[in-house]
């Protein structure tokens, strides 16, 4: 699960993902069936609907399905055999997806850390960029497919991607976007 809180924002109330850090200490608060637990300067109680308080204010906080997977397979040649992240890394590429980040950077273990990029749904070493691979997001649908402007995460400046090149000739299926959802099941 991935934990959401409706905060109020300056655009106006929308739900923000916790990072993957506070998602890992709130599941283990859940795990140990804590009443609550400090989350990045609040705190979280946990009961029959989940609040957290920090600064004076209040939000409700949800938890979502979401899972993210690669291929393992052949890259294309043969049908895809998708491979679960671990859990800092779930929790990592829906926070990236949440804040609109173009990509996101994982450790798989301490040795291996690879590149997601998160606009075209594929991942690289870290060290390689060259050879990829097919990532999917499945699980609870995201409000919008495409978000107009992604965020460079090396210099921070903000993508147009709302517009795009007169090469790509979108078909039926992909009228909103590369980027899209898929059911759990």
């Amino acid at each position: 699960s991935v934990w959401l809180c409706l905060r109020q924002t300056k655009d106006g109330t929308r739900w923000t993902c916790y990072g993957a850090k506070d998602n890992a200490t709130i599941a283990a608060a859940q795990a140990e069936k804590a009443g609550s637990v400090n989350i990045g300067g609040g705190v979280l109680t946990f009961g029959p609907s989940l609040t957290e308080v920090a600064g004076g204010k209040t939000c409700d906080v949800i938890s979502v399905q979401a899972l993210w997977e690669w291929d393992s397979g052949e890259g294309g040649k043969e049908a895809p055999i998708w491979k679960p992240y671990p859990k800092e890394a779930q929790w990592g590429l829906e926070s990236s997806m949440c804040t609109a980040d173009a990509t996101c950077e994982i450790a798989v273990s301490k040795s291996q850390k690879y590149v997601v990029d998160l606009v075209g749904l594929r991942q690289h070493h870290s060290q390689n960029p060259f050879k990829t691979r097919r990532v999917r997001r499945r699980g609870t649908p995201l409000s919008e497919p495409m978000p107009a402007k992604v965020k460079d995460c090396k210099s921070g400046k903000w993508l147009d991607v709302s517009t795009t090149p007169s090469y790509w000739t979108l078909g039926v299926k992909d009228e909103g976007g590369k980027r899209h959802d898929l059911p759990l099941s």
